[in-house]
């Protein structure tokens, strides 16, 4: 009898034991499932690498965190100085899926090196003369600033370099009929850095500097020959004007369009065709130009393009 109950108690605890060693085992197996199902969540997220312009940056960096919501992704973005960014969209290998900068940048791309699809007109925008508010500057036209005195913020050395923002400037004065005068009020101290030279398709988006590649943009550059005294005016992109570090500051004034050269004021936006994200990028494109993206753009002070 004795017996019989000790064998009882044995086969008890060996019971206990079981349930305790396959409760624990089913905790473990459900713990690896969800954290396979995390994994394979975090996996199958999808991602797309969108570059832009660094002028467009406040818009696209507000409308990107929407996208992300609504559609349950990833942005992945870079912005450039658009030279910096022409010369990326030249190389097969380039890391991109959506890309923003200038018509003239994407058509060049598009003739020359079928690098983009979908090619779209997103916004206009023109060419401006800036001086600090205050500076009591007689300039109403780009023609004052053929008159002695006036010191000019520009980068001569930028156009060797193809910089398309010190092209398009130095092209708009020739137009102008101003440029030996325009030349000759450039102080000798006035001199900026050269083109960004990053290779992007060599550097993740996400892991650049871009502070100090914005730095390095042409319009950055000329300003800062406004901030130091060193020059009355520049030439630049009045959506540069829109940025918070110049907003307010500055006094604008518009170039008559006659002298702007062709396709250097709309800003285009394109799918490069290499891409795996398509799709994705369709709709992208598609929230851009959606309501909501109008919205967002407008807060910047950008109107879109009809489509």
């Amino acid at each position: 009898m004795e017996k019989s109950k000790a064998t009882e108690v044995s086969l008890k605890k060996e019971v206990g034991k079981m349930r305790k060693f396959l409760i624990l085992g089913l905790i473990s197996i459900t713990l690896f499932l969800r954290g396979g199902a995390v994994s394979k969540s975090k996996k199958e997220t999808p991602h797309l690498i969108v570059w832009t312009s660094y002028l467009l940056k406040n818009p696209f960096i507000e409308l990107n965190k929407e996208f992300e919501k609504i559609y349950k992704c990833k942005i992945i973005y870079g912005r450039a100085p658009e030279s910096t960014l022409a010369k990326a969209i030249n190389k097969y290998d380039f890391s991109a899926d959506v890309i923003v900068t200038r018509a003239s940048t994407l058509k060049e791309a598009e003739t020359l090196f079928r690098r983009i699809e979908e090619y779209k007109p997103l916004l206009e925008s023109r060419w401006v003369i800036i001086y600090l508010k205050e500076k009591n500057l007689n300039v109403s036209s780009i023609e004052d600033l053929a008159k002695p005195g006036v010191r000019i913020g520009f980068c001569p050395k930028r156009t060797e370099y193809n910089d398309l923002s010190a092209v398009t400037v130095a092209k708009i004065v020739e137009n102008a009929g101003i440029k030996e005068e325009f030349w000759k009020n450039i102080p000798e101290k006035v001199s900026c850095g050269g083109v960004c030279a990053l290779v992007l398709n060599a550097v993740k988006a996400e892991y650049l500097d871009y502070d100090s590649m914005d730095r390095n943009s042409y319009y950055w550059q000329v300003y800062s020959h406004l901030l130091t005294q060193r020059a009355d005016a520049c030439i630049v992109d009045e959506i540069f004007t829109h940025l918070p570090e110049v907003k307010g500051k500055v006094r604008i004034v518009p170039i008559a369009s006659k002298y702007i050269p062709s396709g250097s004021t709309t800003f285009s936006i394109g799918i490069v065709r290499y891409s795996k994200q398509k799709e994705l990028a369709k709709k992208y494109i598609d929230f851009v130009f959606s309501k909501r993206g109008r919205r967002i753009f407008k807060k910047y002070g950008l109107n879109l393009i009809e489509r």
